[in-house]
């Protein structure tokens, strides 16, 4: 009887063991997937992924992507029209090198984070160059669109006019 009740007490005291580490590894998985954040250019950390409580434009470039260096422009120009509308600029060059020459050529306000190990590139998997997602509020892609001309300029300027976006 004594035996029993001893094994009883350490299964349970292991049940318990168990289920902490269990509730220690979830609160891990959850903290990293919600601090899903690069440093841009000036060193300001910025969220990428999940829900934000705000509507987010990421566009992925390069310095090596020719309609990359004329898209970037018209993105900082909207990211002064929409202020509510938080802009971040992927970079997905082999080195940070590449991120700077953008950023210093184009003179470029808006944040530039550069993918050093394509965790972004990855979550978002685009298809190709510039590629441009809106995320809503709750962290789900609304828009997406690839490449960069006049239609596909129009379209983003359209679909962010009519977001719910607090001026």
């Amino acid at each position: 009887m004594d035996s029993m009740r001893s094994r009883r007490h350490s299964t349970s005291v292991g049940n318990t063991d168990a289920a902490r580490l269990l509730g220690v590894a979830v609160a891990l998985v959850c903290s990293l997937s919600l601090s899903a954040a690069e440093r841009d250019q000036h060193g300001k950390e910025h969220a990428w992924a999940g829900a934000t409580g705000s509507y987010v434009l990421i566009d992925f470039a390069a310095s090596w992507c020719e309609p990359c260096w004329r898209s970037l422009p018209h993105l900082e120009t909207l990211a002064k029209q929409y202020p509510k509308l938080r802009v971040l600029v992927v970079d997905v060059d082999e080195t940070v090198a590449g991120r700077d020459r953008l950023v210093e050529k184009l003179r470029l306000t808006l944040p530039v984070v550069w993918d050093e190990k394509a965790r972004i590139a990855t979550h978002y998997d685009p298809r190709g160059m510039p590629a441009t997602f809106v995320i809503d509020k709750s962290g789900k892609v609304i828009y997406s669109s690839i490449g960069f001309n006049k239609t596909t300029q129009k379209a983003l300027e359209q679909f962010v006019s009519k977001l719910p976006l607090e001026q």
